[in-house]
């Protein structure tokens, strides 16, 4: 059922209602929180269950307007997209800046040569070259280490050259921006970000904050197994030859010997390299946050209030395509002026400024597994929402 913090009055309302109810009736998600806002106008709708009776052995909790999500990479777009921008806008950074001029790691490993060209900009617009994914989680365990084993990765693509949506990338980013301010991420983001746009809720790792004892907070996975599964294919890969030659090493007896997670995941970082290697704190992954926070967070962009207007425009406007993947500076572009960003667990934000229209929906639907069916569902979200013909 659909509960409104105001009464629904307008076409677009209805239907983001009709379409949350649609996904807890296809078993997409469990539930979730919506967030609908129009001219500046903004409405809330809450939908379905936390988690199923069945799975905690207690009546089952819905969900509230101020339920705290896993945000996974909405990161990349709430926090190091703003911090980078804001830090241009500080002048202590260019977007044509080469990586290695603060990670100068990178000149010392494989690949070194190509390495030397990867900016800023190719950072954001995920055109680096570098792989979009690895279980650096299985043996890694700090951020030291993790800027090693990407140093000796070898690049898939020469940088500038095609679009791989890469969590790596965004993990150096975040490095560089610690190593510009001299601060670990999330006390940067809380300066540069959540305090300026009053944001009472976006933390990295909630288990450190004493309202999380009060909150409601939504659980992902039952363990990582869909990510257990995702190493086991890239083992299969690396054994058969599928790979680069200096790719990732790793060995069945380090996967099995990872102290896997089993119980429900709840106030604690899905994503697994996040979790295990990063304690939490990355530029990819790690921030949760409510549904109030990130329309606080969007309004930014709607009124251009914290970052300058020329870095808002150049952020949503087409830098790098590829097929038919678009991409801004953090943002991915779709149809007709359409942008916006999306996460594993269940989560994505769209914008159309010449609409002025924003829709942010948080659900958890990797809970207990990770459901088949949400990229249609998003994709009819998106049509029905945005398309001229609604009103």
């Amino acid at each position: 059922m659909v509960k409104w913090e105001k009464v629904p009055t307008t076409v677009r309302e209805q239907t983001l209602a009709s379409l949350m109810e649609s996904g807890v009736q296809q078993g997409i998600f469990p539930g979730g929180v919506a967030c609908l806002i129009q001219e500046g106008a903004v409405n809330v709708l809450t939908c379905g269950i936390l988690s199923p009776a069945t799975l905690t052995g207690k009546p089952s909790e819905i969900f509230r307007s101020d339920t705290l999500f896993d945000l996974a990479s909405l990161t990349k777009v709430a926090v190091t997209l703003p911090c980078i921008l804001l830090t241009v806008q500080e002048g202590r950074l260019r977007l044509d800046d080469c990586v290695t001029t603060y990670l100068p790691e990178l000149i010392s490993g494989f690949d070194a040569i190509r390495k030397r060209e990867i900016t800023i900009h190719h950072l954001l617009t995920h055109t680096s070259g570098l792989p979009a994914w690895r279980p650096y989680f299985a043996i890694l365990r700090s951020k030291e280490e993790y800027l090693q084993a990407i140093t000796v990765e070898p690049l898939e693509r020469e940088p500038g050259e095609a679009v791989i949506y890469s969590d790596l990338g965004f993990m150096l980013l975040g490095w560089v921006l610690e190593r510009i301010w001299g601060e670990r991420l999330d006390h940067i983001a809380q300066s540069l970000v959540f305090d300026p746009l009053s944001m009472k809720t976006a933390w990295f790792r909630p288990r450190d904050t004493e309202e999380i004892y009060s909150a409601s907070v939504a659980p992902t996975e039952l363990g990582n197994e869909f990510e257990r599964g995702m190493a086991l294919t890239y083992m299969d890969k690396l054994e058969s030859g599928m790979l680069p030659e200096g790719s990732f090493g790793l060995c069945r007896e380090q996967l099995s010997g990872l102290n896997w997670r089993l119980e429900p995941i709840c106030a604690e970082v899905h994503d697994a390299n996040c979790y295990y290697g990063m304690q939490g704190i990355s530029g990819h992954a790690g921030l949760f946050s409510t549904i109030w926070d990130l329309e606080r967070y969007m309004k930014m962009w709607r009124e251009q209030s914290l970052i300058m207007e020329p870095l808002c425009q150049s952020a949503v406007r087409c830098h790098a395509e590829s097929g038919t993947l678009k991409r801004g500076l953090g943002w991915e572009l779709y149809a007709n002026e359409l942008y916006g960003h999306t996460g594993f667990t269940g989560t994505s934000i769209y914008r159309h400024d010449r609409m002025d229209i924003t829709v942010i929906v948080l659900t958890n639907r990797i809970h207990p597994v990770v459901k088949e069916g949400m990229i249609e569902w998003r994709a009819a979200l998106r049509h029905a929402l945005f398309s001229s013909h609604t009103n």
